[in-house]
């Protein structure tokens, strides 16, 4: 019997494969489908050295790499991979998707609303779907100091912080080394900002009154992370916050 290739296979792709009636196979307790995989085709039709591979072997393909990959064999998931590229198959593991139509797979990442959008309202967001995908990629073939370089890389160049859990990125505003999580600030922003860039250049003798100055403001600052954030104060607080402007005004 002939294998069908994936050209021929696509009019009857619906009735033989997502119809199939046998068994599902499972593997701690997920389950996989009649394919042994569960990933599904995107794109449009096959080409290339694609157009030729039978639909059959990739998704034999498919179902070894997760079997090696939910048995911790690394490597032989990685030489499947490689195996589906070189037929001209790209997969993507954030999406459960594979392809065959010569086209890329983005990065599986959303933009989501930043602070720092209406600093560039034309953002050519190009470049930075570009170091999203190559830091995918390096996190899937576990190159974690690479994809911590790529994150530092974005939020660098581009102001991008980076959200895994949520699969999403934003651009934000920087001042020196922080950015603000939290609820708007309003007015008080550019003077807390002009002193988290002082902050981020101080020397060490320095950050101490730096810091105490925007605990006054009730700026919390967490330089771990290099967020700062002034939760919404109740009106005793800024009443406080008043009293103490004015000490200080008036020495």
């Amino acid at each position: 019997r002939h294998s069908r290739t994936l050209e021929a296979a696509e009019a009857a792709e619906v009735e033989e494969g997502r119809a199939a009636s046998a068994s599902p196979r499972r593997k701690g307790g997920r389950d996989l489908g009649p394919r042994g995989h569960d990933f599904e085709r995107a794109g449009g039709g096959a080409k290339g050295k694609a157009g030729q591979v039978s639909l059959g072997e990739v998704d034999r393909r498919l179902a070894a790499r997760l079997a090696a990959k939910l048995r911790g064999r690394y490597s032989d998931a990685d030489a499947e991979l490689e195996a589906l590229e070189a037929l001209g198959i790209r997969v993507c593991d954030a999406t459960k998707r594979w392809r065959a139509d010569g086209e890329a797979f983005g990065s599986g990442y959303e933009r989501t609303v930043g602070d720092g959008d209406e600093d560039v309202p034309a953002l050519d967001t190009a470049p930075i779907e570009q170091q999203l995908l190559a830091r995918a990629r390096a996190k899937q073939a576990r190159d974690f100091g690479k994809a911590d370089a790529l994150r530092g890389e974005l939020r660098a160049a581009h102001s991008v912080i980076v959200d895994d859990q949520r699969r999403a990125w934003r651009r934000v505003r920087l001042y020196g080394d922080y950015y603000r999580v939290g609820p708007r600030v309003g007015k008080a922003e550019p003077k807390i900002g002009k002193l988290l860039t002082t902050l981020s250049q101080a020397a060490s003798g320095e950050r101490a009154a730096l810091l105490e100055e925007l605990g006054a403001m009730g700026v919390q600052v967490d330089e771990g992370r290099g967020t700062w954030r002034r939760p919404r104060r109740t009106p005793e607080e800024l009443a406080a916050a008043a009293a103490l402007r004015g000490e200080a005004e008036s020495k």
